[in-house]
């Protein structure tokens, strides 16, 4: 459905996400929310800023910031969570969605004003260091050459 109303960017949708952007917010917060609905939300996330660009100001700060909290906790996979294949699955699919919000706000932030660009360029180290923590957990920028 985000797909879709991205397609379209029905104003209707635009204007109505101001309602929705806090409930996402909270359940993010939230951790009885289980992980499966923590998904979608993250991607709907990123969907939404995609739609709504200057109009997702009031949100954004705080939604990078839910959202480094997250990856904070899903760049490193534990030996518990190899054992398990659904929430190794669901490890996998959490960080899918993280990689594609963080996608959404970096591909764009250049049609948003200046300030919401400060507030994105705060958090580019650390959605960076989710990516290298992710593609190579050892990595060492110091040893690049």
């Amino acid at each position: 459905i985000s797909d879709l109303c991205t397609l379209v960017e029905s104003p209707i949708i635009i204007n109505e996400f101001k309602e929705y952007m806090p409930i996402l917010l909270s359940h993010l917060k939230d951790s009885s929310i289980g992980a499966s609905v923590q998904i979608i939300i993250v991607s709907l996330i990123g969907d939404t800023f995609l739609l709504t660009k200057d109009d997702f100001g009031p949100y954004l700060e705080e939604s990078l910031n839910i959202l480094e909290d997250a990856s904070k906790h899903c760049s490193q996979i534990s030996e518990e969570v190899f054992k398990k294949p659904d929430e190794l699955l669901s490890f996998v699919q959490y960080q899918g969605a993280l990689i594609e919000a963080y996608t959404c706000f970096v591909q764009n932030i250049k049609s948003v004003r200046e300030e919401h660009y400060q507030i994105l360029g705060t958090h580019i180290y650390n959605i960076f260091g989710f990516l290298m923590d992710i593609i190579h957990p050892n990595f060492d920028p110091s040893e690049v050459r």
